[in-house]
């Protein structure tokens, strides 16, 4: 009885061994992106790699989507990695990462440099305005997301420099760029790799309880965590 004991241990452990060498061997074939990109979201860096050959992406540019996504971004792009092919998730992403789909920067050269001379000659971000009122040159001026002026005819845009981690331009504490480029460098906070685990638990235990795909139930976290927000709001909940 002892014996086949020692068996039955000993074919656990080499199978746990050889699981583990597959695992290592998975890891290590993925790419660094793909690997920094299943950290943040919970997933694995082998179904990541996967999906980013599966549809031909920027691994660099998806994983610094991915970086400042905050949670509902991360969750959707989860949902479009797990979910159901051709879900509004995976349209989305594939859409906005596949490579050589970008903006041509060098289209937008001349004119950038252009503003480039005019922001130089402003006293302040909010002269900007009057500098590019003197060369009649349209623009709008938003503070919805961020401060930010968008020239009306170029997909061209002026913002604080505190507010991106990078731009075509830069003159002082300015940064001047392409809608497409400044969208996807404006700082955004994202929630920590344990606040992550924490919810990716609720939307797998939600999954199984419901028997639904995870796509799903990421929807229903979601759902349920505006719901708790009126909650709190309303007093009903305490803090």
């Amino acid at each position: 009885m002892k014996e086949q004991l020692r068996k039955i241990v000993r074919e656990i452990m080499r199978e746990k061994a050889i699981s583990e060498m597959n695992e290592e061997s998975v890891n290590e074939a993925a790419s660094k992106e793909a690997m920094g990109i299943a950290a943040l979201t919970g997933t694995r860096g082998s179904a990541v790699e996967e999906f980013i050959n599966k549809h031909e992406l920027d691994g660099g540019k998806l994983f610094r989507s991915i970086k400042k996504a905050n949670l509902r971004g991360r969750l959707n792009f989860v949902s479009a990695l797990a979910g159901k092919d051709g879900n509004p998730n995976q349209k989305l992403t594939i859409k906005l990462h596949r490579k050589n789909e970008s903006v041509n920067e060098g289209k937008y050269d001349g004119m950038l440099d252009v503003i480039e001379d005019l922001v130089g000659k402003a006293k302040s971000f909010m002269d900007v305005g009057n500098q590019l009122k003197k060369q009649k040159i349209k623009y709008s001026f938003s503070t919805s997301m961020i401060p930010m002026y968008k020239l009306d005819k170029l997909p061209i845009a002026i913002v604080n420099k505190k507010y991106v981690d990078k731009a075509d331009r830069e003159v002082g504490d300015i940064a001047i760029g392409l809608m497409e480029s400044i969208k996807e460098s404006l700082i955004n906070e994202g929630p920590s790799s344990e606040e992550l685990r924490i919810v990716m638990m609720a939307v797998r235990k939600i999954a199984k309880y419901r028997n639904v795909p995870i796509n799903q139930s990421i929807t229903d976290v979601l759902n349920a965590a505006e719901q708790l927000k009126r909650d709190i709001e309303k007093g009903k909940i305490k803090k």
